[in-house]
């Protein structure tokens, strides 16, 4: 494998949000397990894209990301200052639709309650209540700046703790985990079910789930080449 100028770590909870993606960078190698997590390689120019399936829930998320980061920092000699993640969300934002793409600006935990103890619902002790993401400018593209809460919960009700336009069951763990190591993330989210509308939310996911993945072509496409200097 050629010498790359960057690595740059992607973070899927499941394969199928990344696979339409794909065609759009160069494979270097394929699908493999690395301590347990499918994991890929491919390339864009001289930048090399890091890509992990965390599997779902916080946890998962949380350890892959430090994973990830200490085996870029073994392997590449570098760390990474920007991560991506991309996948499928429901929205508590009314405003949002099925197949909706939405940027996150920052991220949040809604099942965190330290309350009792004086803190802001969401916040854990020693950090604030949000993290912010990294915005890429994606010109030429409109874009919708939401709020991304994460949970280990499939989310039905509406009403969460912390204010929020999306969620989902990774997104803040793996951007919590990344600021640790001096890193952002930049998240571009579909939305699959808007929870509090009439009908259930898990038939609305299952039934846009798999064009729910497909509809950030442009999206990604602009944000590769914005990353990597359209190389």
């Amino acid at each position: 494998m050629k010498n790359f100028k960057r690595v740059i770590p992607v973070f899927v909870a499941m394969e199928e949000e990344i696979t339409p993606y794909l065609p759009f960078l160069k494979k270097e190698k394929d699908w493999y397990l690395k301590n347990t997590k499918k994991t890929a390689l491919y390339s864009f120019g001289d930048v090399l894209f890091y890509i992990v399936v965390t599997g779902i829930g916080k946890v998962n998320a949380s350890a892959t990301t430090g994973f990830v980061m200490n085996s870029i920092k073994n392997e590449f000699d570098c760390a990474p200052k920007i991560a991506i993640n991309i996948g499928i969300v429901g929205a508590l934002n009314q405003e949002l639709k099925a197949n909706d793409v939405v940027i996150v600006k920052q991220f949040c935990q809604h099942d965190v309650d330290v309350t009792p103890l004086g803190y802001k619902p969401g916040q854990l002790p020693g950090h604030e209540v949000y993290v912010a993401a990294h915005e890429p400018s994606l010109a030429g593209l409109a874009k919708k700046l939401v709020t991304c809460s994460s949970s280990d919960a499939f989310i039905t009700n509406p009403n969460i703790l912390v204010a929020a336009d999306i969620v989902d069951m990774e997104c803040a763990a793996i951007a919590h985990t990344l600021g640790l190591f001096g890193a952002k993330l930049v998240s571009i989210k579909i939305v699959s079910d808007v929870i509090g509308k009439k009908g259930d939310n898990a038939e609305q996911y299952k039934f846009n789930k798999s064009d729910a993945v497909r509809q950030a072509t442009r999206y990604f496409r602009a944000l590769i080449e914005e990353l990597t200097g359209g190389e």
